[in-house]
């Protein structure tokens, strides 16, 4: 078959890969002109490092995430400790796979790398999607950049605002909501003593939380605050001051 993928996302490389392991000829489309590695921090379960596995990434993954050895709970307000998990070889001989975390840019630059070394899979940048046409839906057709093409399977894989779910989907929008994630990064050197690195942290407290584990091989911190009640803003990098973040926590304050 010969497959069109919109959007070179975690989604719609790894489907390309997976599409092509099956023998289909599979092009990507992405509007984006270069596949950067953007993005925050991602835990990886057994789950999904078996699907990586599958799909021949993982080894290219291995070596650039960071395998934790417990998953420690503190109480936000006082930091003390509310339980602790540990990981490790006992976890992974019960799960059949290890957990892991990772940075989300790793993941697409080993799934790009996969995917650019298979002799099925084409990746088109600089391609942005504007319709979709279904009235043959044993060819759809696809129109990127005023240019359009048929195929004999369409996969959506363009985002919060696909432009394919609106054909899809007509009337469904994404729904904003109240709750809002601060998410930064730092050098585990900067890290306050007394805070294990190769642990995963969470901080829970009232209407918020707080997470943190290391991410880029071990050389970076990921951190991030999931707040209820917050403003919402449109996009994924809009700045926000200390005491925004702080005030998500208002018992510490």
């Amino acid at each position: 078959m010969r497959i069109t993928i919109a959007g070179a996302g975690i989604a719609g490389l790894a489907s390309a890969i997976a599409l092509a392991n099956q023998g289909h000829e599979v092009t990507v489309h992405e509007q984006a002109q270069r596949i950067d590695a953007v993005g925050a921090g991602l835990q990886l379960g057994p789950n999904a490092v078996r699907a990586l596995t599958s799909l021949g990434v993982w080894h290219r993954m291995d070596g650039a995430s960071c395998a934790p050895s417990a998953v420690h709970l503190h109480d936000a307000a006082t930091g003390s400790t509310r339980t602790r998990m540990p990981l490790g070889d006992s976890f992974a001989s019960r799960f059949g796979a290890p957990y892991r975390v990772a940075h989300r840019g790793d993941l697409v630059a080993a799934l790009q790398d996969t995917a650019a070394s298979g002799s099925n899979i084409e990746v088109i940048t600089g391609q942005r999607l504007s319709g979709l046409d279904l009235s043959d839906p044993a060819q759809p057709a696809l129109t990127f950049n005023g240019r359009t093409i048929t195929c004999d399977l369409a996969i959506g894989a363009d985002g919060v605002r696909s432009t394919m779910r609106r054909t899809i989907a007509p009337g469904v929008q994404p729904r904003v909501t109240t709750d809002v994630l601060y998410r930064a990064t730092c050098p585990v050197s900067a890290l306050p003593g007394g805070l294990d690195p190769d642990e995963v942290h969470l901080w829970l407290g009232a209407g918020a939380h707080a997470v943190g584990y290391t991410v880029s091989g071990g050389k970076r911190f990921n951190i991030v605050v999931a707040a209820a009640g917050g403003t919402p803003v449109e996009g994924w990098n809009a700045l926000a001051t200390r005491e925004q973040v702080l005030d998500a926590f208002p018992a510490l304050c």
